[in-house]
């Protein structure tokens, strides 16, 4: 009996002792305030609430020697229904520490975009390729990839074999030229004189034919002047005959004067003139003319030699200038003297200011016409490609302003303008190209890699807006984290229409208020450790 009621007593003390277990871990679970969190799938979880000083968490330290900002109704509270839960304090020292950036709360100007998915091209006008125009051995190397270059610069030094032997040729025509020239004066000499010479003795003959017509026109007239009865009419006659013997002479001297090349006007200047004068003085030619005017000599033997010579020189003075053309073509105008050897050398220059990108060139080698020997580009100017559906393009105008963003550098923004929309439709695609021109004076925008344009097709409403970045998304609520001195409180706020850079808060926050915008996300982290704050597009940042 007695072993019956130890077994019942022993029962019940367990069993109290379960109870009064059980009862103590309920009263600390109670004790323990949470706080619901619904994910983007709906279900709700449950995490312990950041409470106003948290020792564990570095992020929660607090420095009494700041104190403050007061902004407007931003308590450091868990009122219901305004999604505050709270603050966080740090340091000014703590807070660049952690690359905390903030933003003043501002009426902005919210505007229309399309994002176009792009990719960055070097513009043609921007990038060339350096080739010598003539074949030339290279000598020097002045340049290598990323050396900045301006126009005009020195790139290389080949030396050209076309070069030398044209100047070594022109030497020798030249040369050339100088004998055959002082050949063609001594023959120009010798035929002067033997056609002086020639004209000379025509000049007599003329003299006397003239004369003689003169004598034989006087002794006719006299005859007839006599009477048949002291001169028969035989005599007279026979006068006549040789007055007209006379004339014919005359006149056969004065076809051969013409056939030389005279006028009649010369012929009768060299008949009456019978003073000591030459017959290149009376006619007044230069010894040049004297030789083309009387071209009816050129059957003889020195004519011909010296119309040879002067054909053979006007042929040496057309290679001489050909030669010098070619070589101030190729930028060596010759020189008087011999040949030095800068001459022969070429310099490949810089066509415009940009970088070296490629070499394709070493020492010694023969560098053909059209080899490309250096490429130079300058990026400090760069395209944009995108291709719209042709369903928009009536939002796209030429001009407009364009906002790009790369992965390499996800904290900045490069601005630029639409500068083409092309005028033919992909077939293919049914997309229209685009470019979009934008200033790249740093060089970080590299040709061929992937971009988002961002283009403004429509200026829209002045609204309170706030920088997208410092959004945060928990659930269905969205807040920032506004900052009061050193004190950083967790605010819900309701929001508008937003666009690449700015979203407009329609309550929760002031003009004038100070919210963070870089390092939002790792707040939110910390001030609620169990869930993951999303921005403001709805997916969870990862920095």
């Amino acid at each position: 009996m007695n072993e019956k009621i130890d077994k019942s007593r022993l029962f019940y003390l367990l069993l109290f002792t379960v109870l009064i277990g059980f009862l103590i871990g309920y009263s600390e679970y109670r004790r323990t305030p949470t706080s619901r969190v619904t994910d983007p799938k709906g279900s709700v979880t449950e995490s312990p609430s950041v409470t106003e000083k948290n020792e564990d968490n570095p992020l929660d330290k607090h420095n009494p020697s700041e104190g403050t900002r007061p902004n407007h109704h931003h308590e450091n509270s868990d009122a219901a229904g305004t999604g505050n839960t709270g603050a966080i304090q740090l340091s000014q020292q703590a807070m660049a520490g952690l690359g905390i950036q903030v933003a003043e709360v501002d009426i902005r100007t919210l505007a229309k975009v399309v994002e176009v998915p792009g990719i960055i091209k070097l513009p043609p006008q921007r990038m060339t390729g350096v080739s010598p125009r003539i074949s030339g051995r290279v000598e020097e190397i002045l340049v290598q990839p990323g050396d900045k270059v301006e126009v005009g610069q020195k790139l290389a030094t080949l030396r050209s074999l076309e070069i030398e032997n044209l100047h070594v040729e022109l030497t020798e025509v030249t040369n050339r030229l100088k004998a055959l020239e002082a050949s063609l004066t001594l023959r120009r000499e010798v035929l002067q004189r033997a056609i002086g010479n020639e004209l000379e003795r025509n000049r007599i003959e003329l003299i006397n034919a003239g004369n003689k017509v003169k004598l034989a026109k006087q002794s006719m007239e006299r005859a007839k002047s006599l009477s048949d009865k002291i001169l028969p009419a035989k005599e007279i006659q026979q006068r006549e005959s040789e007055y007209l013997m006379a004339l014919g002479e005359l006149e056969g001297v004065k076809k051969k004067l013409r056939l030389l090349g005279l006028s009649d006007k010369e012929i009768d200047r060299l008949n009456s003139n019978t003073d000591s004068k030459s017959v290149i003085d009376i006619l007044s030619l230069s010894p040049k003319e004297l030789i083309k005017k009387f071209s009816p000599l050129e059957s003889n033997e020195a004519l011909n030699e010296l119309l040879n010579q002067e054909a053979e020189y006007r042929s040496l003075q057309v290679e001489i200038e050909g030669k010098k053309q070619r070589l101030e073509v190729l930028g060596h105008p010759p020189h008087p003297g011999h040949l030095t050897k800068d001459e022969a050398t070429i310099d490949l220059t810089s066509p415009l200011s940009g970088t070296v990108t490629s070499v394709d060139t070493t020492l010694g080698i023969v560098a053909e016409p059209g080899k490309v020997l250096f490429q130079i580009v300058d990026p400090s100017v760069i395209y944009v490609e995108g291709d719209v559906p042709v369903e928009n393009v009536a939002l796209f105008k030429q001009g407009q302003e364009v906002r790009v963003r790369v992965a390499s550098y996800p904290d900045e923004v490069f601005q630029g303008k639409v500068n083409y929309i092309s005028d033919v439709a992909d077939p293919v695609k049914r997309t229209i190209h685009i470019l979009a021109e934008v200033p790249n004076p740093d060089r970080k925008l590299k040709p061929e890699i992937f971009a988002t344009l961002t283009v403004v097709v429509e200026k829209s409403v002045e609204a309170l807006a706030v920088p997208k970045e410092s959004i945060l998304t928990e659930g269905v609520e969205r807040y920032v984290f506004v900052k009061n001195g050193t004190t950083l409180v967790k605010q819900s706020v309701v929001t508008g229409i937003s666009d690449d850079q700015y979203v407009e808060i329609k309550d929760g926050l002031f003009p004038g208020d100070v919210v963070v915008t870089k390092g939002a996300y790792e707040l939110g982290m910390a001030s609620t450790p169990k869930t993951v704050p999303v921005g403001a597009d709805g997916h969870a940042h990862t920095h």
